[in-house]
């Protein structure tokens, strides 16, 4: 039996969770939390993306059995010592901790979602990665281990898969199963081998009985050599051949890609029997792999300011063919499933400023086609241009329809042209794709042709951007930095649109301002067009 076969079938023998979580508040109200979809599962625990009713943000949610509690009391001080240090942790490179709350047959531990995967899937989808961006890549992950090592912390099962990518794409460190806490008195030792076998050091192997940050730091050079290579420098398919390549410290560079002096000095470095030989995280952030790699960003596309450089989103499926992944320990990666967040339908996908002559034309997402004529008024034709709906002015509420088989009667005939001429444009630029034409003659009634259409009922031009206000009260800016952002009214939800990626999130999170800095750079230029508008 596989080891996910067992995992599941092991799951499946646990009481059921609720499809609803209720969490109290130490205010007496309550947290709703609605599980919407598995991301995975191991051991005796499995995590879902979960929704927060009451604020509409989606979270991870580990959920952990207690059935092993009463005749375990190994596992739960293991459960009881993660929850201990993860909750008492910040720090921008180490997933966030939100909350923990329990059942009679669970423990919950709400989590930062991260959407993006991890960097091993990250790694597969082109591998290997250039000098530079592993270079970048590492930075982050030191500046995690300098802060979990400077509060006492070991994380004991640092690798590619555990560290996570948010929608923001940051990088994340998760999994805080096996870590442990070097501010406690008692002395941190193994009887068994215990992390992922690819990426644990000499000493674990040796069962050596002190453990010290410097396991932390082994992992982080096969992390490293793994980026600049594709490769695991111990893998064997024989486990015990692997644990003895590395009490060896037996590895080889393989001949392509080619690897700078300078990388294999990092490696080597970190690759030291002695644990006491090898530099600390704070030392290795000084080493010239690091160093020389800073500045600016070497691939210069759209995602070049967002992602500080690492980070590019990619349309190529990832592949385990050239990377072989060690058997997971009972630890489990949080973020397996990407979701993907798109605009909203009836946001403008392309405009067209011909005030000169006309007005302002656009297309929106769902296909649609829209005016607003220097005289203020406006017209909305459906996607298959069979029809406008026409408003004669910016605060009319009701509309007039007409179709386009009997433009020769319209009083509106001029403004029909012009606008299917400007639709014709518009679609060749915007590679929507093509709507299935119908037959009018098909219809029995009309009365769909009188559904008001999404439209854009007013905009404004400034030196940051564009702004449409909609019908239904909806906000898109679209900023001169390509960067857009899309307010919904109904919702209270926020859209954010940098390069390819597209973040969504409740308008009430920008009220965290430890977050989110450039969207809420942004939602200020939003408000300040929207205060210009209404002057």
């Amino acid at each position: 039996m596989s080891g996910e076969k067992e995992k599941k079938d092991k799951f499946e023998n646990l009481p059921p969770i609720p499809r609803k979580l209720i969490k109290p508040t130490g205010d007496g109200t309550n947290l709703t939390y609605n599980l919407t979809r598995r991301l995975g599962c191991g051991g005796f625990a499995v995590v879902y993306e979960a929704e927060e009713e009451e604020t509409g943000r989606n979270v991870a949610l580990k959920c952990i059995s207690k059935i092993r509690f009463n005749d375990d009391s190994k596992f739960k001080r293991k459960i009881m010592s993660e929850i201990e240090i993860h909750r008492n942790l910040n720090n921008e490179n180490i997933i966030d901790f939100l909350g923990v709350f329990q059942d009679d047959d669970y423990i919950y531990i709400t989590l930062e979602l991260c959407t993006k995967g991890n960097l091993l899937e990250y790694l597969r989808k082109d591998p290997p990665f250039s000098e530079k961006k592993t270079s970048q890549i590492v930075k982050l992950m030191l500046n995690a281990l300098i802060y979990l090592h400077s509060n006492g912390i070991i994380h004991h099962d640092v690798k590619l898969q555990n560290f996570l990518i948010n929608e923001m794409a940051q990088l994340k460190l998760c999994d805080f199963g096996l870590s442990l806490n070097m501010n406690r008195k008692r002395k941190h030792h193994h009887s068994s081998i215990c992390g992922t076998p690819g990426y644990i050091s000499p000493e674990i192997v040796q069962r050596e009985k002190i453990i010290t940050a410097a396991v932390d730091i082994w992992a982080l050079g096969v992390c490293t050599f793994l980026m600049l290579t594709a490769k695991q420098p111990f893998h064997h398919g024989d486990r015990q051949e692997t644990y003895q390549n590395i009490k060896d410290i037996n590895y080889k560079w393989p001949k392509t890609p080619l690897v700078s002096d300078v990388a294999k000095s990092f490696i080597e470095a970190i690759f030291q029997k002695d644990p006491s030989k090898r530099p600390t995280a704070s030392e290795l952030l000084n080493h010239p792999f690091i160093t020389n790699n800073e500045g600016d960003n070497e691939d210069e596309n759209l995602n070049a300011k967002r992602y500080n450089g690492w980070y590019e989103e990619s349309s190529i499926p990832a592949s385990s063919s050239s990377i072989p992944e060690d058997e997971p320990d009972t630890n489990i990666n949080v973020n397996n499933t990407a979701p993907i967040v798109r605009l909203p339908q009836n946001a403008v996908k392309m405009w067209c400023d011909y005030t000169s002559k006309y007005g302002l034309a656009y297309i929106l997402y769902n296909g649609q086609y829209g005016a607003v004529f220097n005289d203020n008024t406006q017209l909305a034709m459906d996607s298959q241009t069979r029809y406008v709906q026409y408003y004669s002015g910016p605060n009319v509420k009701t509309h007039q329809t007409y179709y386009y088989r009997d433009i020769d009667f319209s009083p509106v005939k001029k403004k029909m042209i012009i606008i299917q001429r400007l639709a014709q444009e518009l679609k060749k630029c915007s590679q929507l794709p093509d709507v299935n034409q119908s037959d009018d003659s098909t219809d029995s009634t009309e009365n769909v042709y009188q559904i008001e259409l999404p439209r854009v009922k007013s905009w404004h031009k400034s030196q940051e951007g564009i702004l449409f206000r909609f019908n239904n009260k909806d906000i898109q800016a679209n900023f001169k930095d390509k960067t857009k952002i899309f307010l919904q009214s109904n919702t209270k939800t926020l859209f954010y649109v940098s390069g390819d990626s597209t973040v969504q999130l409740p308008i009430t999170d920008l009220t965290d301002h430890t977050k989110y800095h450039e969207i809420r750079t942004h939602f200020y230029y939003v408000k300040k067009m929207v205060k210009e508008m209404n002057v």
